[in-house]
């Protein structure tokens, strides 16, 4: 696998997509490969991709130049990080719901896995952003100015994807420190209470 990715080449452009998946607390990602010609635009992929099937059943998607289509399965790519983004939000609350009643060690494993988990989604968020902003500017005949406004809402999209990757970043960096604390807490109440305990004996 590769980053996401633009390049130009001999009359085509070369670009990388990254397709996530979120399995547990860990993100799945897989490279989605696109050449964009000035009459055709090829996909290619280890595996089905299910935002690619309506291309293939519905004409209206598939119709149109090469770079429209383009845009469509750069717009359909980003869609797709938003469930993702939710799913790890919804785990956060649980977690902050759990933080003060179990401050265990899985509890804390679960807090620093879904940290390395935010921290590559916003690695995929912010290249795939430099995309967006490098289709909007490159200097090619392959890509209609007309294209810019939507490429434009693309790279929006983006941004507040990033944005709320680093809110819930600094929620679990917040949790962490609830984590510590509620542990202290604990211990700082277990030895009260076996001072107590060795004074009345």
């Amino acid at each position: 696998e590769q980053q996401a990715k633009l390049e130009h080449g001999d009359g085509y452009l070369f670009v990388v997509l990254k397709l996530v998946v979120l399995r547990n607390d860990d993100l799945t990602t897989a490279d989605l490969d696109i050449f964009l010609g000035a009459d055709y635009i090829a996909t290619v992929h280890k595996s089905p991709v299910a935002i690619l099937s309506h291309f293939a059943e519905n004409e209206t998607a598939a119709a149109g130049a090469p770079d429209e289509v383009l845009h469509r399965v750069l717009d359909d790519v980003v869609d797709s990080y938003l469930p993702v983004l939710e799913e790890i939000e919804d785990r956060v609350d649980l977690l902050e719901d759990r933080v003060v009643r179990e401050p265990n060690h899985d509890l804390l494993e679960r807090i620093a896995d879904l940290l390395a988990t935010l921290l590559e989604l916003r690695r995929v968020l912010a290249n795939t952003r430099r995309i967006a902003f490098l289709l909007r500017r490159t200097d090619t005949p392959l890509i209609k100015k007309e294209l810019q406004p939507f490429l434009r809402d693309v790279h929006d999209h983006l941004e507040r994807d990033l944005a709320s990757a680093g809110s819930e970043r600094e929620r679990l960096k917040g949790l962490l420190d609830i984590y510590h604390s509620s542990l202290a807490s604990r211990n700082n109440e277990a030895t009260r209470i076996l001072t107590v305990m060795g004074t009345v004996s």
